[in-house]
């Protein structure tokens, strides 16, 4: 579970195509993207947890009490999911590789 999502997290993170939609404001392939891959990290991190991933719509409410989780990782999925501005497409990037970087550490902690 782990490695599937990371390596999908991952190969997103260094994809040239990736940045040249965000340079583009191509609002429809970056608000799909963010969204698979915030999908991406959060499975990680339930599995990291060791919790069962529900599905039932409380799943960020689920991660303020896990061990393994990046600070402010709730807040920021949500700051990256509601955009309403194709300008802030580079900041949900920057984001997005943020919180990659940070779950990957906590991965590499637990191997």
């Amino acid at each position: 579970m782990i490695k599937k999502h990371l390596d999908s997290a991952l190969y997103w993170r260094r994809d040239y195509h990736y940045e040249n939609k965000v340079k583009r404001q191509d609002v429809l392939f970056c608000i799909g993207l963010a969204s698979l891959l915030v999908h991406d990290l959060v499975q990680i991190l339930f599995a990291l947890n060791h919790a069962y991933y529900s599905g039932d719509g409380w799943n960020l409410a689920y991660l303020a009490n896990f061990k393994l989780t990046p600070p402010g990782f709730a807040d920021a999925c949500t700051d990256i999911l509601l955009v309403k501005d194709p300008s802030v497409l580079q900041h949900q990037r920057e984001q997005l590789c943020q919180l990659i970087d940070q779950v990957e550490a906590l991965v590499s902690q637990q191997e």
